[in-house]
Order: C-alpha cells, then structure tokens, then sequence
C-alpha cells in the first residue's frame, strides 16, 4: 500500500463528495417544497438553522479531510453528520452518497492513529472491495429490457442523431453488452491478468456516461459528474499498477469487522432487490430503468391549489392533471427521487395537505419489476394517505 496513493485518494474522494453536496445543496437545505421523508415518521424535521450548521459543517470537515495528513476526526465527524442528515430525509439516500458514505468509513478506519499495518492495508482492501461492488451490481442491475430498450437509446441519443440512419440499429444492439462489460470491469479488478484491462475500460466507460450526461450530451444529474471523475479516478489509485493482492484478501478480510459489513451490505444484500426486499437506492441500480415510478393525478381545480413552484412540474390534460414525482425532485433538489413506495407515499401526503385532501387526488406507483414478484400497479387516495 502506496502512502502516496491513499493521499490522492483521500483528496480525490473529499473533492467528489464536495463538488456532489453543492450541486445538490437543496437536497440538504431548506427551506423548500418537495417533502422530507424521515428515517422515523414521527420525528420532526431539523430547526432551519440546524441543517445550515450540519451543511456547512460538512464542507468544512470535507476540505479538512482533503487537506490534513491526519484526518481521522474530521472523518469521525463527517460520518456523523451525514448520518444525521440521511436520518431526517430518505430522499438523501443517494447511491453518491452511500457509496462515499462507506468510502470515506474505510479510509477512516485506515488512517486511524491507533491502526497497526494488518488493519490498514485491510481497510485499503476494502476501499476496492466497494469500488468492485459497485461495478458489478451497476452491471447487473441493467440486466432488463427497461435498460437495453429505453435507458440506453436515451443517453445514445444525442450522438445518434448525427449518425445515418442506417447504423443507429447496431448502436442500439450495443445496449445489451453494456450489463456484461460493467460487471466484468467488477471481475477484472479482482484478477490480475485483467486487471489493466478492467481499469482501461472502466475509464472509458465513465468518459462515455460523462458524454452522454454532461453539457455536450443530455446536460441532466449534473450530481453524478464529479462522481464518475471520482470513480474513474478511484479505480486508478485503487488498481492501476498496484502491488499484487491475492482477491480473498479484498473479499473477505481476516478479523477486519467492517470489510465483512461491507460484504453484506454492498455485496451480497444487492441480490435482493431483485426480490423487491432490498431498496434499488441501496443496490447500486444506477441508470438501470428498472425502478418505481411515481405520477400524482389530480383535477384541473385541485391542481390550481398547488403552489406556483411545484405548478410546473404539473402536466395538463383534457383528462386529469399529472404531478411527475421524479421532475419535481429533480426541478427542486437536483437529484432523482429516492424511488421506494415509502417515500412516494409520504411526497403525495404533503400534497394532499397543500390541496386539502380532495377526493380526486390520487398517487399512481408503477411498481419495478423482480424476481417472482410482476410488475404492479397500486394506488392511494388522500383519505389512506393521511390517516
């Protein structure tokens, strides 16, 4: 282990999740109308000045950690502030923040004053082993027609429009591999033969989604930006002509309690989403498709009782007016909506209070699809919602 590598990492890691907090500063700082979600619904929000102090305090000990040699309190710190504010709001269980959450943890662990050299060069391993997590499940996430049909012809768009006619089809079919090669850049960096490879094509992979995603493509999530630089970055120092490491050692580290923590929840806890028991939020499902989706259906006089801002998010019909949850989150906090049933339900109760629970008002979730488990559609009037 490479003291150099892990300064690097240590800056890269505090500049990505600092960059990620201020371009969603709304997702953390109030006051605004898209609802929080509590980890425990009967806990009130945090007074107005006490999410600026968490907020600010967060940048502060960000760039304490990017710059001190030792910063396992400011670390300390930072963890606990995150999960304060994850704790008041489920909206800010983003996977950007999960997986820099576990990140920063581990690093913690290594730059521990009291941490012997077992134990570091453990919790460098497991550094990886969230990295390799979170490629693999990204990977096996997409393994659905929503990814291959829909997603992926989305964020090829605006490159194919410039392409004949005649080669958009074999851009398309391109769709089906890409489950395969991000899985594999997962495996590569556990195997030493493919490992240059695997970092290879995990650049080029995030070179391609920042096209895709950035200012000369959709110009949408900026958020996830400095994350892919992050990532990209990360599997560089992490992999790219490192000392040898044997894959049991990043899989299952000896006496190392967190690294076995990590292999529950990022490595084996992901398998059950594909059962509906485990959020998508949590599986590392990045721009997989596959998710819950949310629409809000109102009158065109129970919509006109909404405030202004969230008004155009509204879309107007001859039928029914449609509140779209996922660009009301992503108008107002600068990211997706936390896609669970839960967080749904508690967005379309605080609409119901604005519009003073009419009977017309009703939530529409549009169920994801899993194993053994079809897709469902269910829906929920104010009068359930609110009791």
């Amino acid at each position: 282990m490479s003291y150099r590598r892990v300064a690097w990492f240590r800056a890269v890691l505090a500049a990505g999740w600092l960059a990620g907090l201020l371009l969603s500063a709304r997702l953390w700082l109030g006051p605004r109308l898209y609802p929080r979600t509590p980890v425990w619904p009967l806990a009130a929000p945090f007074p107005f000045l006490a999410d600026r102090i968490l907020f600010t305090a967060a940048l502060v000990l960000l760039l304490l950690i990017a710059v001190r040699p030792k910063p396992a309190f400011p670390i300390a710190a930072l963890l606990a502030v995150m999960a304060a504010l994850a704790f008041e709001d489920q909206s800010r269980w983003q996977p950007w923040v999960y997986q820099y959450f576990m990140l920063t943890a581990a690093l913690g662990l290594l730059l521990r004053a009291r941490a012997v050299a077992e134990e570091r060069h453990a919790a460098w391993n497991t550094c990886r082993l969230i990295v390799v997590c979170t490629y693999l499940w990204s990977g096996l996430q997409k393994l659905n027609s929503d990814f291959t049909g829909r997603v992926f012809d989305w964020l090829t768009e605006p490159a194919t429009r410039f392409l004949p006619a005649r080669v958009t089809p074999w851009v398309h079919l391109l769709g089906f591999t890409v489950p395969a090669i991000e899985a594999a850049i997962g495996v590569g960096l556990l195997v030493k033969r493919l490992r240059p490879a695997a970092v290879l094509s995990a650049l080029a992979m995030h070179a391609w989604i920042l096209l895709a995603l950035g200012p000369l493509g959709r110009n949408y999530n900026a958020v996830v930006w400095p994350w892919n630089v992050a990532m990209a970055l990360s599997a560089v120092l992490l992999f790219w002509k490192t000392e040898d490491f044997p894959v049991q050692e990043v899989i299952w580290g000896r006496r190392f309690g967190f690294q076995t923590a990590i292999l529950v929840l990022l490595g084996i806890a992901p398998l059950l989403s594909f059962f509906d028991r485990w959020d998508t939020g949590l599986s590392l499902a990045l721009y997989t498709g596959n998710k819950n989706v949310a629409t809000i259906s109102m009158s065109d006089a129970t919509a006109d009782r909404l405030p202004d801002e969230v008004l155009d998010y509204v879309t107007v019909s001859s039928e029914e007016d449609e509140l779209d949850v996922d660009a009301w989150s992503m108008g107002e906090l600068h990211v997706p909506p936390y896609p669970e049933a839960r967080v749904f339900r508690n967005v379309a109760r605080s609409v119901c209070g604005y519009t003073h629970n009419p009977p017309d008002l009703k939530l529409v979730i549009e169920g994801r699809t899993a194993l053994f488990h079809p897709p469902h559609t269910s829906v929920w009037r104010c009068s359930a919602l609110v009791k």
